[in-house]
């Protein structure tokens, strides 16, 4: 069994990883954000929002599932300041 330093440096090395894969999907947002108002639409897509959740807790296993919901509804949430900061 690994000790509770090597879980730590396990997950210290994930949460790099993470940290990167926000950056780049906050760009994403930036770059959604742009094309929104270039066409004249709302930041807010609740039927975009909804297929993203289906999507990713069809994704995740039955034990992680509602953590995964949680964690996206948050991700999500900054998206949609990512999109309304561009637009100022």
């Amino acid at each position: 069994m690994a000790s509770l330093k090597e879980i730590r440096q396990r997950f210290d090395a994930l949460d790099r990883q993470l940290v990167e894969l926000l950056e780049q999907r906050f760009e994403l947002a930036s770059a959604i954000g742009e094309q929104k108002q270039l066409a004249g639409m709302a930041v807010v897509d609740a039927a975009r929002e909804a297929e993203v959740l289906t999507n990713v807790t069809a994704q995740a296993s039955a034990t992680y599932r509602h953590n995964v919901a949680a964690v996206y509804q948050i991700l999500l949430e900054e998206s949609k300041r990512v999109q309304v900061a561009r637009l100022k």
